[in-house]
C-alpha cells in the first residue's frame, strides 16, 4: 500500500493526542502516591514521564495506525544515514548539506544531533522521509541551566523546515510537552502557544 503523506501526518497527530490522553489518565491514577506536601511544593511535582517516554508512547500509538503502510524510526542520528537509501539523484549531497546546516542552526561545530521520529514506507527505508518529527518535553524550568524553551522549539522547527525545504522529507511535525510552565503560570506558556498558533499545521502543544 502506498503511503500518503497527508494521511500519515493526520495519523501522527491523532497518535500524539492519544498518547497525551493516556498520560493524563495515568497521572490521575499514579500521582496520588506522590501527593505529599514536600513534593507538592517542589518545582517539578509528580514526575512520572520523560521526553523519551513521550516519544515512545507516540510511536506506540502511531504504529497501530500505520502498520503495513509506514515504518517508524526513532532517534535518527543525522551523521549516520547509511541505513537509508536515497531516492533520487543528488539527494545524498542534499542530505550532507542539510546536516551541516543543522549544525549551524544548533550552534554546534561537530555534532548535528538527531531526529526524534522519522517515518519511511513500510517496505523501503528510503529518503525522502514521509514525515520527520521532533518531541520537546519540559518537566522543570530549563532556564535554570541557561536554556530557553521557546528558543529550543524554534531551533528544532527550523532544522525540520530545512530538511523539508530541500526535499528530504514530505512532512514535518513538532510536539511540545509541558509539565512545568503551565503549572507555574509562566509567561513561557503564551510564547509557546503563539508559536503553535503560527505553525498550527505542524505543531501541537500538550499540557500535562
Amino acid at each position: 500500500m502506498v503511503a500518503d503523506s497527508s494521511s500519515i501526518k493526520r495519523a501522527f497527530f491523532e497518535a500524539v493526542r492519544e498518547a497525551h490522553d493516556f498520560i493524563l489518565k495515568s497521572y490521575g491514577r499514579v500521582s496520588r502516591k506522590y501527593s505529599i506536601p514536600e513534593q507538592a511544593k517542589s518545582t517539578h511535582p509528580f514526575i512520572c514521564w520523560s521526553e523519551s517516554d513521550l516519544r515512545t508512547l507516540i510511536a506506540y500509538f502511531l504504529m497501530q495506525k500505520i502498520r503495513g503502510i509506514g515504518f517508524i524510526h526513532t532517534e535518527v542520528v543525522l551523521k549516520k544515514a547509511d541505513k537509508f537509501k536515497f531516492d533520487g539523484e543528488g539527494k545524498q549531497e542534499l542530505w550532507e548539506k542539510a546536516v551541516d546546516r543543522a549544525k549551524e542552526i544548533r550552534g554546534r561545530k561537530r555534532i548535528a544531533g538527531d531526529i526524534d521520529l522519522a517515518i519511511t514506507p513500510a517496505d523501503s527505508d528510503t529518503i525522502p522521509f514521509i514525515l520527520i518529527a521532533e518531541v520537546k518535553y519540559y518537566h522543570y524550568d530549563v532556564r535554570s541551566y541557561g536554556r530557553d524553551p521557546l528558543h529550543e522549539v524554534q531551533q528544532a522547527y527550523t532544522v525540520l523546515k530545512e530538511f523539508k525545504n530541500v526535499g528530504l522529507t514530505r512532512e514535518i511535525a513538532i510536539v511540545i510537552g509541558d509539565h512545568y510552565y503551565h503549572r507555574t503560570k509562566s509567561s513561557k506558556v503564551k510564547e509557546l502557544e503563539k508559536f503553535v498558533q503560527k505553525h498550527s499545521s505542524d505543531a501541537i502543544y500538550l499540557k500535562m
